[in-house]
């Protein structure tokens, strides 16, 4: 009988879900919306990742019987007991799948570095970073409301925080403010309720303004990004306590792949850090974890 691997990726902005054969080799693919159980709840977590499953399983003709292992990588999970009540919920639907549940940074480290140990770091809606070293895994950073730097919402906060500020005299107007209004289209400070309650995903399409200010020499987005940026550099220094020597960094997110990240990051890292963009989608890093707890399971 042949046997299938399942994987999910789940963000801040969108979930992707992967089946492959064993040998890794894609079947089918989907998309969903947002995951975050702390943004949309877990039970809504639960109900959109079995959802995406099922579409996976019917796309491809494929029985759950047929499912060999499953990853679940969704950014948010290791709050509270959700990565347990995820596992549980996808087990019960898939009694004989062995299935893991963790933090989405897991699936880029596993994306980046499936057969060696390195750093991987999210730079989208909201950051964090992971280590892997041989078997382990250790996270620094992210911790939500009490680590908050790094990621696009917060810059995007930052971006319509600056802009209230020059509206009310205390920041001077600038490039970065007068593009943060026109985008709103409503006075902000009249709106701010709607500011508010516009959700995360909203507050993060403010972020691009402030590169686009920063590459016109706007001193108000270099002192966002500079601190921003300098969040990152932390995150990444901190973890060449875990490696004798150079180490290997792969950075994924929108964040990311904007080039000024990486013209202010490098200034601010030590010496024996290697960083790169993450060039395949972190999605593929789900099912190499996949593929390994299938392959422990079987030496068991």
């Amino acid at each position: 009988m042949k046997k299938f691997l399942i994987g999910a990726d789940g963000g801040g902005s969108k979930t992707a879900f992967m089946l492959t054969d064993i040998k890794g080799n894609t079947v089918c693919e989907t998309t969903l919306p947002r995951s975050n159980p702390n943004d949309i709840g877990i039970e809504s977590t639960i109900c959109l990742i079995l959802s995406g499953y099922k579409t996976l399983l019917e796309k491809a003709g494929v029985c759950r019987n047929d499912i060999a292992a499953i990853y679940t990588g969704i950014a948010g999970v290791t709050a509270h007991d959700y990565k347990q009540r995820i596992n549980y919920a996808i087990v019960a639907e898939y009694p004989k799948s062995v299935s893991e549940v963790n933090h989405d940074g897991v699936n880029i480290l596993y994306a980046a570095f499936p057969d060696c140990d390195g750093v991987g770091v999210i730079c989208g809606t909201g950051t964090s970073c992971f280590v892997k070293k041989g078997d382990l895994l250790h996270r620094i950073g992210g911790y939500g409301l009490f680590d908050l730097l790094g990621g696009g919402y917060e810059i995007g906060r930052a971006a319509i925080s600056h802009a209230l500020r020059s509206m009310d005299g205390r920041d001077e107007e600038s490039l970065l403010s007068e593009s943060v209004k026109k985008k709103a289209g409503f006075d902000l400070i009249e709106g701010l309720g709607t500011l508010i309650s516009s959700g995360k995903n909203n507050i993060a399409t403010y972020a691009p303004l402030v590169y686009d200010a920063y590459a016109h020499s706007d001193s108000y987005a270099r002192e966002i990004l500079l601190s921003h940026t300098g969040y990152l550099a932390e995150l990444i220094n901190t973890a060449g306590q875990f490696f004798d020597g150079i180490y290997e960094v792969s950075l994924a997110g929108g964040i990311a792949k904007d080039p000024i990240t990486m013209e202010i990051l490098k200034p601010m890292l030590t010496e024996n850090a290697r960083v790169t963009t993450l060039t395949v989608e972190p999605i593929y890093g789900a099912l190499a974890r996949a593929g390994i707890i299938y392959s422990q399971k079987k030496t068991m």
